[in-house]
């Protein structure tokens, strides 16, 4: 049962960081358009 948890969980964790990264790069992003222009 355990087993089955921590592997769920690592599930879990590869699907969700990647969104936060591509978030975390646009946001990036935005700012540095902002201050350019």
């Amino acid at each position: 049962m355990n087993d089955s948890n921590w592997s769920s969980g690592m599930g879990w964790g590869m699907w969700v960081i990647p969104p936060v990264v591509i978030i975390i790069i646009v946001i990036i992003v935005l700012k540095r358009n902002r201050n350019s222009k």
